[in-house]
This record gives C-alpha cells, structure tokens and sequence, in this order.
C-alpha cells in the first residue's frame, strides 16, 4: 500500500499521474464576411468596405476520466501502480 510520508502537516509527492488529455475543449463559432468593392474610373477611384459580423462562440469544456495513463515518481521514472492502490485516503 502506497501512503504520503508527512512532513510539518504538509504531505511529500511521491508519485505524479501523467494524464493523456491533449485537447479538452470544444470550439464553435459562426461569422459573417461580406466585402463590397466598387471602382469610379471617372475620380480613378476604387472603393473597399468590409463588413464582420459574430453570430454564435461557444466553448465547452469535454468530460475528462480523471485516470493517469501511467505515472512518474520524483527520481523521473516511470512506475506501474495497481488502480486499488491509487485512490486518494483522507
């Protein structure tokens, strides 16, 4: 059984889980361009307007399982601890 050595009441890492969650959010968005261009060969003159409009954002944050895929102890090695052990005691 793996316990957390104490130390002035503040408990030592012994071990850190490494998570495979690269990207956890999700992106939505909607917009509108329109440009307009128009030319007067008379004043040699050519006109550009552009006009940007946001409709719809929205970011959601995806469930994550919480569950390391493998962890690490303070030397950089990788170590392999049955899931029964790695449950958080209080």
């Amino acid at each position: 059984m793996v316990q957390a050595k104490h130390h002035s009441q503040r408990p030592e890492l012994q071990y850190v889980g490494l998570y495979d969650d690269l990207d956890g959010n999700n992106y939505r968005s909607v917009n509108t361009n329109i440009l307009f261009d128009t030319d007067l060969p008379r004043l040699g003159l050519n006109f550009s307007i552009g006009v940007q409009n946001l409709w719809l954002t929205s970011r959601k944050t995806l469930r994550r399982d919480g569950i390391p895929v493998q962890y690490m102890d303070v030397n950089g090695a990788s170590i392999l601890i049955p899931m029964n052990v790695c449950r958080i005691h209080t």
